[in-house]
C-alpha cells in the first residue's frame, strides 16, 4: 500500500532530524522495489509512486534479517528523485542479502524517513553461477541458481528450495533442457529446430535422460512445477502450440512468447506442442507420494541413479497435517496422509477423481496446514497465491484402485485453452504411451 501525507512533528527523534515546532508531510512509499541477483553484487530497482515532498531514497541492507530502521545496517543514500536503480557490489556469493528502501524528506537540516515501508523491501542471494542459457555436452540448458522458497515463487520463506536439495546436498543450480528431448542415438539431448521424440513410454523417457551421463535424468514433477511458479511469481504467462494439428520442431516458433521468460534464451515449448512426462511423483490409489531419500521433501528423483520403481522403498507420502513425510502403508490409506478427492485434497480417504482443473483444486479438510499446502503449490497442485488472473489449465489427478498413476505436464497441439505451464494429467500407467507425448532433460551438479 502506498501510504498517504503522514504528518510528523519536526521535533520529533522519530523523525530523524530536529528544527522548529510544527509538522512534516512524508513522502510517499515506493510503488516498486526489486533486487536481482548477480556474481558478488545485487541491482536493485524502483520506481516512485510519486515524488511530492520526496528528497531522496535511503536504501539499508544486512544479512540474517531485513533492517528494522534507517539506522540499522549498511546505508546507501541516492540523493535524487530521478535515479531508479542502483547496483550493490562486493557481497558474499551465496549469502542472503536483505534490503529495505527509506523515501526520506530534507527540512531545514532535518532528514525525515518514511518509516512504515512494508513493501519496500526485497531480498536476494549473490551467486558464482548466473541465471541463462549454457552448454552441457553439446545440449541447450538453462541454469537457475540457487534460490529460495520466495524466489522461487511460492510463500515467503528465505529457506533454500527443495528443488535444489538432492542426496542431502544443496546445488549451486539446476539445469532444464530449453527444448524438448529428441535422441542421439540411445542418449537424451535438448537441440533446437529438430523433432522431439514421441510415442515414449516414462520408463524409456527415465533410460534416455541416464544414458546421457551424470547429473542427467527426466525432469522432476517439482522442477516443472517450480518453474511454473516462477512464471506466475513474474507475471509470465507462456503460450505454444496449442491450436495446431502437428508437433512442431523443437523451439521453432518466431514468438518468444513460447519461452518461459518471453526471451529467447529461455525454456521453450512448456505450454503446448507434447506433453512430457515427469519423474518422482505419483499417485497410489489416490494418496499423493514423493520420491525422497531420507524422508525430507526435497529433489532427490534428480538423481537417476535413485530407484524410482513402482516398488521402490523411496516413495513417501505427505502428512497433511504437519506437513512431513511419512512412510505409506502401501493401500492408500495412509492416516492423514494427503489424497485425492473430486474437489481436491483430503486427510481422510480418496474417494473419486480430481478432474477440474488448475484454477478450482482446493484443500477439502480444514486440518490441512500450511506447510503441507506449500509442498502441494511446489507441487503446481494446488494454486499459487502469485496468479491474479484465471487460467483453464488442465489439472487431472486420477485414482487407480490397482496401484499407481503418473503423469505428464504442459498440454499438446490440440489442447486448447486447456494447455500452460500448469496443465498436468495424472492417470497413466509407466508403459503408456502417445504420439502427443514425449519428455524433457534436465541436469542437476551430483
Amino acid at each position: 500500500m502506498a501510504l498517504g501525507r503522514t504528518n510528523i512533528l519536526i521535533s520529533s527523534s522519530s523523525g530523524g532530524g530536529s528544527g522548529s515546532e510544527g509538522s512534516v508531510d512524508l513522502p510517499l512509499n515506493l510503488k516498486s522495489f526489486t533486487a536481482t541477483k548477480g556474481t558478488a553484487k545485487v541491482l536493485l530497482a524502483w520506481d516512485y509512486s510519486n515524488t511530492n515532498d520526496l528528497t531522496g531514497l535511503q536504501i539499508n541492507y544486512k544479512t540474517g534479517s531485513y533492517p528494522s530502521s534507517p539506522s540499522d545496517g549498511t546505508s546507501v543514500v541516492i540523493a535524487d528523485t530521478t535515479t531508479k536503480s542502483k547496483e550493490i557490489t562486493g557481497l558474499t556469493n551465496d549469502t542472503t542479502y536483505y534490503f529495505r528502501a527509506y523515501p526520506y524528506r530534507e527540512v531545514d537540516g532535518g532528514k525525515y524517513y518514511q518509516t512504515y515501508n512494508e513493501n519496500c523491501k526485497a531480498s536476494a542471494t549473490p551467486s558464482v553461477f548466473l541465471e541463462g542459457a549454457i552448454d552441457i555436452d553439446g545440449s541447450a540448458f538453462y541454469l537457475i541458481p540457487k534460490a529460495t522458497w520466495a524466489e522461487m515463487g511460492v510463500g515467503t520463506s528465505n529457506e533454500i528450495h527443495p528443488m535444489f536439495k538432492v542426496g542431502g546436498k544443496v546445488l549451486d543450480y539446476v539445469a532444464i533442457g530449453r527444448y524438448e528431448a529428441s535422441l542421439s542415438g540411445s542418449k537424451a539431448v535438448s537441440k533446437k529446430g529438430v523433432s522431439p521424440k514421441v510415442s515414449v513410454t516414462h520408463t524409456e523417457s527415465e533410460t534416455y535422460c541416464k544414458n546421457s551421463g551424470s547429473g542427467w535424468h527426466l525432469i522432476t514433477r517439482l522442477e516443472w512445477a517450480s518453474i511454473a511458479n516462477w512464471c506466475a511469481k513474474n507475471g509470465i504467462t507462456p503460450s505454444g502450440n496449442i491450436s495446431g494439428s502437428s508437433v512442431l520442431a523443437t523451439g521453432s516458433s518466431s514468438s518468444t512468447t513460447y519461452s518461459h521468460n518471453g526471451k529467447s534464451d529461455g525454456i521453450w515449448d512448456l505450454c503446448g506442442n507434447v506433453w512430457e512426462w515427469n519423474s518422482g511423483f505419483r499417485l497410489y490409489k489416490g494418496e499423493l507420494q514423493v520420491i525422497s531419500l531420507d524422508g525430507n521433501f526435497n529433489n532427490d528423483a534428480a538423481d537417476a541413479s535413485v530407484d524410482q520403481s513402482a516398488s521402490s522403498p523411496y516413495w513417501y507420502a505427505v502428512d497433511g497435517t504437519t506437513g512431513s513425510l511419512i512412510k505409506p502403508n502401501g493401500s492408500g490409506t495412509t492416516a492423514n496422509s494427503l489424497k485425492i478427492t473430486a474437489s481436491g485434497w483430503n486427510i481422510s480417504s480418496s474417494s473419486a477423481n480430481y478432474s477440474n482443473g488448475y484454477d478450482n483444486i482446493t484443500c477439502a479438510s480444514s486440518s490441512i496446514c500450511q506447510k503441507a499446502k506449500d509442498i502441494l503449490t511446489a507441487l503446481g497442485l494446488l494454486k499459487n497465491s502469485a496468479l491474479t488472473s484465471s487460467t483453464d489449465d488442465y489439472l487431472n489427478l486420477y485414482k487407480n484402485t490397482s496401484g499407481e498413476y503418473i503423469g505428464f505436464s504442459g498440454g499438446y497441439f490440440s489442447s486448447g485453452s486447456g494447455a500452460g505451464v500448469f496443465a498436468f494429467d495424472c492417470h497413466y500407467g509407466r508403459a503408456d504411451s502417445s504420439a502427443a507425448v514425449g519428455f524433457r532433460p534436465a541436469f542437476v551438479p551430483l
